[in-house]
């Protein structure tokens, strides 16, 4: 899978894959946009090529219709059935080694987003982070609440009781993926958060603070020597995608509206291009 940077470069090198471009629209704001266009014209000195800006333009109406704020993991990590955990470690492998559980955890600071609130939302993992051992065609993933202390869990003092936690209670949201072939390397994962997951997190933004929000990952079909996420050691595993609940859709003119700021970058930056250099005297 593509990240939206190397989208960025098809856009940026005239590519015409518009359905990757549109992909990237309905994640990337227009102000991102601009800015990696301004990137582009300072390391290159060229403008947009002809098939690209289409194509960006094209972005303004899927950009008007998906509205995201973005949230990378503030920690993660996991935790063994033994309560043993290493909060050095970013390692989330879930699963279980020789009849060891081990359940992940994802602790974010929302400070940022307080008075928000949000319709919907998913928890995205980052592909090729470690790999997974030992599984059938496809398995299942589970994320859960944590009611515990965030701190403590965060700072390695969970013990046991995190680790049940992490596993039980409410749901947050579940996925089935597939896994061909195994061993193999960790694709990306995108498990859409369930409506008791939104509420917890308006409920947070809606109060006088600390904004830490966590909840738990769960293998729900891996058995003896059977793990997802094994051997992985990305600082930021995953990155939590929140819906505000004042997005509404505009018309296809608004999309073109949203990307004015482009198009008066790219004027700009077209009009510095055929100025003559400054001479003395």
């Amino acid at each position: 899978m593509m990240t939206r940077d190397a989208i960025l470069s098809f856009i940026f090198s005239g590519s015409r894959r518009g359905s990757l471009t549109l992909h990237f629209c309905t994640s990337y704001t227009h102000y991102t946009i601009i800015h990696k266009y301004r990137e582009f014209i300072m390391k290159t000195g060229n403008l947009l090529p002809a098939a690209s800006a289409v194509w960006l333009l094209a972005c303004g109406t899927a950009m008007a219709h998906t509205t995201v704020v973005e949230s990378i993991t503030e920690d993660n990590g996991r935790y063994s059935s033994f309560g043993e955990t290493d909060p050095n470690s970013p390692n989330i492998v879930v699963g279980d080694t020789e009849g060891t559980g081990f359940r992940s955890y994802f602790a974010f600071d929302l400070t940022d987003l307080r008075s928000q609130t949000f319709t919907s939302g998913s928890l995205n993992f980052f592909a090729d982070n470690g790999s997974y051992l030992n599984v059938g065609s496809a398995v299942g993933f589970e994320l859960f609440d944590y009611t515990g202390s965030i701190q403590d869990l965060v700072d390695g003092n969970g013990g046991v009781a995190a680790y049940v936690d992490l596993g039980t209670g409410g749901s947050y949201g579940a996925v089935e993926f597939p896994t061909p072939g195994a061993p193999g390397r960790m694709p990306a994962v995108s498990v859409p958060l369930d409506i008791w997951a939104i509420d917890a997190i308006n409920a947070l933004l809606g109060g006088t603070g600390p904004y830490l929000f966590a909840m738990g990952g769960v293998c729900t079909t891996c058995s003896t020597n059977q793990l997802l996420w094994a051997g992985s050691s990305d600082l930021t595993a995953a990155q939590l995608q929140l819906t505000p609940t004042d997005v509404t859709p505009i018309p296809l003119p608004g999309g073109f509206v949203l990307l004015a700021p482009v198009a008066a970058a790219m004027f700009g930056a077209a009009h510095l291009r055929r100025r003559p250099g400054k001479t003395n005297g």
